[in-house]
């Protein structure tokens, strides 16, 4: 299942802000929001998703530039550990899967 998430570009690292089940809600947020550099990117969640669940953020460690980056949407916490590995993060995630 492919999800829409929202993106802000700080050169090396990618900060994702927020998840949507669709791209006409993302797009509706980015444009309402000042992201710095902000971008919508097409994600294919790893694993069985099944909406409304929450999902799993990894973001690796770069430890050349000290920074953490977004590397993928995970089904399960377990899963997105292995992929952050060891000193990545993993941010539980909510989906918006309708118009606020």
């Amino acid at each position: 299942m492919n999800l829409y998430a929202v993106m802000s570009n700080h050169g090396i690292h990618h900060d994702c802000i927020s998840v949507f089940g669709t791209q006409e809600l993302a797009e509706h947020f980015l444009k309402s929001k000042e992201i710095h550099k902000g971008y919508i990117k097409s994600v294919e969640v790893i694993g069985d998703y099944t909406p409304p669940n929450d999902l799993y953020e990894a973001n690796a460690y770069l430890s050349e530039w000290k920074v953490h980056t977004f590397i993928g949407l995970y089904a399960n916490s377990v899963d997105a550990e292995t992929a952050a590995g060891k000193k990545g993060t993993v941010i539980p995630r909510s989906v918006v899967m309708k118009g606020e």
